[in-house]
């Protein structure tokens, strides 16, 4: 979240105000002083179409790794910035020119929705015994209106945000929503109403949810992929990663925070220390 701009933030004390958020997410996970509630988290498998098509268009001419971590990763020294951009490159553009608008749709896929997510879920299920349930949502269908948007419909996948339009109503469709994808929506709606009612997506099976959906556990990461037949995938089985993994867990910047808006627009204040937290090192 480090180049977003608008984004929640620790709240200053204010005489007869009462803030809400006093301590940034990490400490607060860390203490475990927070509401345990059950949770239902995911990502889709092409989350990166929406903003490569925003950021890029319809091709991508360059690249440059080093700078789309700038805000995340602190190096020791140049050779090894040089060489974990390197890294990256070889990883996701290996394949040449005529890939790079999917290899950078997986980059962005990765590195920004999956990874967090991951990373995540598997914090939060140290810190809690209440079930997480991950979906890993890879349908393609009529109703995917965020990849068509982007003009990326050829794409085999979902976007960013194109499960919201199975889950929720959207007026910019030019025909009733009830002549498509009935069946998507409604195991979608199903389990949505059903987590919300029961805290369990599926508490039982049936011909329109046949897979259970299993929690995921710090002892048993996985997620219920949700496609034209539903499974269920592990999670940190993926090479990527393991890849993104392993880099953050060697470069993370590990001070965070801003102590005014000056050092917001200017530099990275001091202001807390997460030196000693690992994030997940999978077998």
């Amino acid at each position: 979240m480090a180049d977003i701009l608008f984004t929640p933030c620790v709240e200053r004390e204010i005489d007869s105000m009462e803030p809400i958020i006093t301590r940034f997410p990490l400490d607060i996970l860390k203490s475990g002083n927070f509401t345990k509630v059950p949770m239902m988290v995911g990502n889709n498998d092409k989350e990166g179409i929406y903003s490569v098509a925003r950021d890029f268009g319809t091709s991508v001419k360059e690249v440059d790794t080093a700078d789309l971590t700038k805000n995340d990763l602190v190096f020791p020294s140049e050779a090894d910035k040089n060489r974990t951009a390197q890294e990256i490159r070889q990883f996701y553009f290996s394949s040449g020119e005529e890939e790079l608008v999917m290899n950078m749709v997986d980059l962005y896929s990765d590195l920004h929705f999956k990874f967090p997510m991951y990373v995540e879920t598997n914090l939060f299920s140290q810190a809690m015994e209440e079930p997480i349930f991950y979906y890993f949502f890879k349908y393609s269908g009529y109703m995917n209106l965020a990849k068509f948007s982007s003009n990326n419909a050829g794409v085999v996948g979902a976007s960013h945000g194109d499960e919201v339009f199975y889950t929720h109503r959207s007026y910019i469709l030019p025909y009733p929503e009830r002549w498509l994808e009935n069946v998507m929506r409604k195991r979608m709606l199903t389990m949505w109403t059903n987590f919300a009612k029961y805290s369990d997506p599926t508490p039982v099976t049936s011909e329109l949810l046949p897979v259970k959906w299993l929690s995921s556990r710090d002892s048993n990461p996985s997620a219920l992929v949700i496609d034209n037949l539903f499974s269920i995938a592990t999670l940190w089985d993926e090479s990527a990663m393991r890849f993104w993994n392993d880099i953050y867990n060697k470069y993370r910047r590990r001070n965070y925070g801003f102590s005014n808006i000056k050092d917001c627009i200017h530099k990275i204040a001091d202001c807390n220390d997460t030196s000693n937290i690992n994030l997940l090192d999978p077998e």
